[in-house]
């Protein structure tokens, strides 16, 4: 492993496991801890995480800066909480919005459910983009080359209903592109059905993943299906035009 995927890996540790000691660090992400120690030492020194008195570690201040960059620079995340909001509460259900990180997605906003019975992924879950509604959007969205690139990996299997052969899906991805949405039961986790249309930003081209996502339970198809799916293009489309509304910033060089 090189010594980059080791600081990104200690980060996305730590961001998860917070107030960690150097042993509990090195032991969980099976690291030699001299290593841990250097790379924890060279990420506090720059901000990236933090020590307290008791030699545990969080993430640091640097780390905000950064979210804030990212989020001045994405205006779907700004003008998509009142359309999101709205879908939630028009539904019942949990809404997200996702984006691409290399090659998976990551919960970038979330609006949970409000009834007791719930299912909720978190803002900065990160997961494959072959299983999900929300992966398999983004992955139908992907170039033809970066698509390929995803799919010649190993896919894992989360349940018996994970589609894992390159063909099932390209055929996927294809009848979501053709569609504008796609569906998902029980392939990521048991019991959860979701449902997630794209959004575009025109400026960027950049494509994210609207979904609502609810415990199977509560989902009839011949009721709910075309319920959903209206609701979701409709939110989707309203952040497309204020997105498109909006000035954009100078670019610099």
């Amino acid at each position: 492993m090189r010594s980059n995927d080791r600081i990104f890996l200690l980060l996305e540790h730590i961001s998860s496991h917070e107030f960690q000691s150097l042993a509990e660090i090195a032991d969980q992400v099976e690291l030699p801890r001299p290593t841990t120690l250097r790379f924890l030492r060279a990420l506090e020194e720059n901000g990236w995480v933090s020590r307290d008195d008791r030699a545990r570690y969080s993430l640091g201040p640097a780390v905000i800066a950064l979210a804030h960059r990212y989020l001045a620079r994405t205006p779907v995340l700004s003008v998509s909480q009142r359309p999101m909001e709205e879908l939630r509460d028009e539904l019942g259900e949990t809404v997200s919005l996702s984006a691409l990180a290399g090659d998976r997605r990551i919960c970038i906003q979330e609006f949970p459910s409000l009834q007791p019975l719930r299912h909720v992924h978190e803002i900065g879950t990160v997961a494959p983009l072959h299983v999900g509604a929300s992966g398999r959007l983004l992955l139908a969205y992907l170039s033809p080359q970066a698509r390929a690139q995803v799919l010649a990996q190993e896919l894992d299997s989360f349940t018996t209903l994970t589609l894992t052969e390159r063909e099932a899906l390209e055929r996927d991805c294809e009848t979501t592109r053709a569609q504008g949405w796609t569906i998902s039961r029980g392939e990521k986790t048991r019991g959860v059905v979701a449902l997630a249309v794209p959004v575009t930003d025109a400026t960027s081209g950049a494509v994210f993943a609207l979904a609502v996502f609810a415990p199977a339970v509560r989902f009839d198809a011949d009721r709910d299906m075309n319920t959903w799916i209206a609701a979701l293009q409709q939110r989707a489309r309203q952040i497309e035009e204020v997105i498109g509304a909006q000035p954009q910033a100078p670019t610099r060089s």
